[in-house]
């Protein structure tokens, strides 16, 4: 494994797994702090950007193992220090962050006799949503890239997340984690689900599920309170124990070996550490259907990795404890593949609020495995749709109705809360909640009209909810959200009766005419999905009294 980087002068080196030694190798052609370091997957090792002498820098250099030395590399497009770098599929790299735009690019290297580094194209895609170092990336099953947390331009830790989707070349808002991180450890599950581990000193987890686009399941690990000794040694033997490195070491897992070596950091005044720990490791993991449970619906765990045919105890650890008769350890036996399904487990009403660690261990392999999920409500968010032809003011009135069981379409269920607020798409931290009380269902409508912020004036009338930017609208004012496999969803409400503009995702060769005093919209196609971003009308184009006159073109979409 190569070590490289971190220091004054550049020097790297190799960590052999086998006797648990280091030793020397060449040295990088410049000194790097903050470089992003990414396998090449012929053994080889691509060091991109970082800080040299102060400096951001845009320069490269690969790493060959089988001669010990390091060549130079094209540049990237611009410099960059803390960003992440992640190989796609096909070769090509996507370097992202660590500027102060919020850059990214597709960096591919092509091989010339077998040399890399002479042929090289790169391209530029559409910015971050949010301008990040110091983040973390992780390719998903589904080939997106996953990017959370890292620090903004003024070192304000992140809890925001953003998805890279290498077909439309842009990224995606994925919502918020319930802690900020930087430098977190992330753990691609054989579900599709992310473990996002550490990062912070608060010891905690929590997940991404890309089948419903949510965070959720964050828990402490070890849970406050725990009274299993063992489970803090079971943790320590998996990707989880990142949760209690926070000190800047690296953290990285040696398959082969069953191994994962933490190293280098900070010690307690600062300093750069030259400490290193091996700690055992194996390819054991388990994952849950969903990351949130009402009460009463059965927890369906999934086991892989474990030995064949061993007994496998899984063992659910609350945090808070609550007493209750449900029994909270189970014994399964893996099958030929080392896989188990199990499905035993429901969370009961006085569990509403708790969050579990499970934990699965092999009794014959020793191999060990935690996820985490919670038993919560659903919790619905609601944001004005991003776009308006009107006011950069607007609000909108919600009401909604919660229920204990499903569904609130027939009217299922007691009702354990109704709750009515003003969302304003000026606000922060990803919407206003508007869900109460233990539910598993919730009504939410939204008022007639869309005021401005101070109340004065009604704006234009309610178009139609959406369950995610793009998605099929709703044209109902009143819709019913069901508990499905995330605990949290989020919905827009769009506005824009008749007589107001909102743009559509217009095409190009889509012309706006103004017609006696009325604005109309003329398109040879128009999208259902509402523009991603807030666009202003020009002030040519501003709603106002207008005396009647033939229609005429006054402007075309860019």
């Amino acid at each position: 494994m190569l070590i490289a980087g971190g220091d004054a002068s550049g020097t790297a080196e190799i960590f052999d797994s086998s006797s648990g030694t280091f030793y020397a190798t060449g040295s990088m052609s410049i000194p790097r702090t903050d470089a992003a370091a990414v396998s090449l997957g012929d053994g080889r090792v691509l060091i991109s950007g970082g800080q040299s002498n102060g400096e951001a820098v845009a320069s490269a250099e690969i790493y060959d193992p089988a001669s010990g030395t390091f060549s130079n590399a094209p540049d990237m497009s611009t410099a960059r220090a803390g960003h992440s770098a992640t190989a796609l599929s096909g070769g090509s790299i996507l370097m992202a962050g660590g500027d102060a735009d919020g850059s990214a690019e597709i960096y591919i290297l092509s091989s010339n006799n077998g040399d890399i580094g002479g042929a090289r194209s790169k391209r530029a895609v559409y910015p971050m949503d949010a301008a990040r170092f110091g983040h973390s990336a992780a390719l998903m099953l589904d080939g997106k890239v996953l990017i959370v947390g890292g620090r903004d331009a003024d070192g304000n830790a992140l809890s925001s997340g953003e998805v890279f989707d290498s077909g439309k070349q842009r990224f995606f808002a994925a919502g918020e984690m319930q802690d900020a991180r930087v430098r977190a450890t992330m753990h691609v599950l054989f579900d599709g689900k992310v473990q996002i581990i550490g990062g912070n000193d608060h010891r905690s987890m929590e997940l991404y599920d890309p089948a419903v686009g949510n965070f959720g399941g964050h828990a402490h690990l070890p849970p406050d309170g725990d009274e299993h000794a063992n489970l803090i040694n079971q943790i320590m033997n998996t990707p989880s124990r990142a949760a209690l490195f926070n000190s800047g070491q690296t953290i990285t897992e040696i398959p082969s070996a069953g191994q994962a070596l933490v190293a280098g950091g900070v010690d307690g005044n600062g300093n750069p550490s030259n400490s290193a720990s091996i700690y055992n490791s194996s390819p054991a993991s388990v994952t849950t259907d969903r990351l949130d449970y009402a009460p009463g619906t059965p927890v369906h765990v999934s086991g892989r990795g474990f030995q064949a045919y061993e007994s496998v105890t899984v063992m659910l650890h609350e945090d808070p404890h609550i007493d209750t008769e449900n029994p909270h350890t189970f014994n399964v036996q893996a099958d030929a593949e080392g896989s188990f399904e199990f499905s035993e487990y429901a969370p009961e009403d006085a569990d509403v609020g708790v969050t579990y660690v499970l934990a699965a261990v092999g009794q014959t392999s020793g191999r060990a495995a935690q996820t985490t999920f919670t038993d919560g409500n659903l919790k619905v968010i609601v944001l004005p749709a991003p776009a308006s032809g009107t006011s950069p003011d607007l609000f909108a009135t919600v009401t909604a109705v919660s229920y204990s069981t499903l569904d609130c379409a027939t009217g299922g269920g007691t009702v354990t809360g109704t709750t009515t607020v003003n969302v304003d798409n000026k606000q922060s931290g990803g919407g206003t909640i508007v869900t109460s009380g233990n539910n598993s269902s919730a009504l939410i409508t939204a008022s007639a009209t869309s005021g401005t912020a101070q109340g004065l004036t009604n704006g234009p009338a309610f178009k139609a909810w959406y369950a995610a930017i793009g998605g099929t609208p709703t044209t109902n004012a009143s819709v019913c959200v069901n508990f499905t496999s995330s605990s949290t969803q989020t919905w827009y409400a769009a506005y824009g009766g008749p007589t107001k503009l909102v743009f559509i995702n217009l095409p190009r060769t889509t012309v706006v005419n103004q017609c006696s005093g009325s604005l109309q919209i003329q398109a040879l196609e128009l999208s259902t999905a509402i523009a991603t971003a807030p666009r202003r009308l020009p002030a040519r184009l501003s709603p106002r009294p207008e005396i009647p006159r033939p229609c005429s073109t006054i402007g075309t979409t860019p």
